[in-house]
């Protein structure tokens, strides 16, 4: 069996042994498709603790701002997710194996 190790997590998810049925090519598309998972949960969590955040009198607020601040929520998620999110990516992507493996049998 193959194993594979990824630029995105240094979990001992990473370590583990890939089944068989699972290409090291395929289990790159899945940890990205899982990163990319966990990148949009924490945009989401992110929006959402910022709607009670009070607009800072000093730039007045206002549809600009607005825009930005949508802008700055990607790239904290963006950059939470690239270096080790919370934990969402490996279990999604632990599943993805699991089920791949299952469904081999």
């Amino acid at each position: 069996m193959a194993t594979l190790a990824t630029p995105y997590s240094a979990t001992a998810i990473n370590a583990r042994p890939l089944p068989s049925s699972v290409t090291p090519a395929l289990a790159q598309r899945m940890r990205k498709q899982a990163t990319d998972f966990e990148q949009s949960f924490l945009n989401t969590m992110l929006q959402e603790m910022f709607t009670d955040v009070p607009v800072d009198g000093l730039t007045g607020g206002g549809h600009a701002e607005e825009q930005w601040r949508g802008l700055l929520i990607d790239e904290y998620a963006k950059t939470m997710s690239g270096r080790g999110g919370v934990g969402v990516a490996d279990m999604v992507y632990s599943e993805m194996l699991r089920l791949q493996e299952t469904s081999a049998r």
